[in-house]
Formats: C-alpha cells, sequence, structure tokens
C-alpha cells in the first residue's frame, strides 16, 4: 500500500465516500481508474470487485470481469501503471449501485477489513504479486461467462480477499484469497457445465 492510500481498514468506508463525490447517474470506467492516480492494482480490483459480491444488472459483471482480467495481466506482466482499452473506459455502472454495494459489504465484511494488517510479507513480495495477477486473470474471464444470477458472485469475493491481502501486504488474508479464488474456479467451472447442460436439455 502506498502513501497516497487510505489505511485498509477503512478503505471500504473510501470507496462508498469517494463515490459520493462523483455525479448522480453512471460513472465510467475511466471516471474510476482516472480517480485512483498511482495507487495500487490491489485497490483498483478492490474498486471493481467488491461490487460484483451482489447481484447485478446484466452487462456489469462482464464488464468488470474484463477489467480484472486486464488489471491481473498487467500486475502479471509487471507493469506499474493502471490502464484499461478506451471500449472498456466507455462501460459505466450507476452511482447508486456502487454506493449500496460499497455499504453493504462494509455492514457484513467489514470486520475482515478492519482485521487486516501487514503480516507475513515474504508471503505478498514481487512474485506473488505476479501469481496473484495470473489468478486475478483467472477470475475475470469467469466472471465473463454469461452464468444467470450468482455466476460472478463467487469469483468477485475471491477478487475481494485475495486483492485485500495483497493491498496491505497481509499474507495470511493472502494465503485465504488463494484459497478462495480456488473454490471459486472450481465452482464457476462446475456451474458453466452445468448452465450448458441445462440449456441442452431445454433446446
Amino acid at each position: 500500500m502506498t502513501n497516497n492510500e487510505p489505511p485498509t481498514s477503512d478503505i471500504i468506508q473510501y470507496l462508498r465516500f469517494s463515490t459520493n463525490d462523483f455525479p448522480e447517474g453512471p460513472i465510467k470506467f475511466s471516471e474510476i481508474v482516472n480517480s485512483l492516480g498511482p495507487r495500487s492494482f490491489g485497490l483498483a480490483i478492490l474498486i471493481f470487485a467488491v461490487p460484483m459480491i451482489l447481484p447485478m444488472p446484466p452487462g456489469i459483471p462482464m464488464a468488470a470481469g474484463f477489467a480484472i482480467a486486464i488489471f491481473g495481466f498487467q500486475l502479471l506482466a509487471g507493469r506499474n501503471h493502471l490502464w484499461l482499452p478506451s471500449w472498456l473506459n466507455e462501460k459505466s455502472i450507476d452511482r447508486d449501485v456502487l454506493i449500496k454495494a460499497y455499504r453493504l459489504t462494509e455492514k457484513y465484511l467489514g470486520w475482515m477489513f478492519r482485521l487486516a494488517k501487514a503480516r507475513l510479507p515474504q508471503l505478498t513480495g514481487r512474485m506473488a504479486r505476479r501469481l496473484s495477477g495470473l489468478v486475478f486473470v483467472i477470475l475475470g474471464v469467469l466472471m465473463v461467462l454469461p452464468i444467470p444470477i450468482i455466476g460472478n458472485i463467487f469469483p468477485a469475493f475471491a477478487c475481494t480477499i485475495l486483492a485485500l491481502g495483497l493491498t496491505d501486504r497481509d499474507g495470511l488474508i493472502y494465503l485465504f484469497g488463494i484459497f478462495c479464488a480456488g473454490v471459486a474456479i472450481s465452482t464457476t467451472i462446475l456451474m458453466a457445465i452445468g448452465t450448458v447442460h441445462l440449456l441442452r436439455v431445454a433446446f
């Protein structure tokens, strides 16, 4: 976490209150990324992953999944600056939807954010950043899959935990995030297979 970032224990509050600074209505992805300035990939991934823990209108989880996958690829490649392609920068999400999502996350997951602290830093070094980049790519791609209702929830939850550990250099939460990612990947793949099977039976 850089000196420009809020303490991790305050991140959800930071996300919720900073979202209030945007005008009412849709917020473009480019506006969200530009508001981060030089902050870390972990915080950027948190911004896009946290709302996706909740059921979202069609299209939003897919766009957020693309953003997370691209951030993950940049981590994997060792890049230092956030970037999204122009077609994704034009995607948007309603400000009130973001605020509601951050409020609910603070209510139900705030305890985990408050527990996060720098520990086992050897588990969140350069190699861990590269590994997490690969995991974020996989989880982001899974969020893009058109699995109805809850298809994005498990990958988004895993992204949130992993990004939290990475942002606060918390090796313990990072390991838990890797475990959650494994569960999310397995569960989502099974759900995708089940969805394909149901579609074949129905049609």
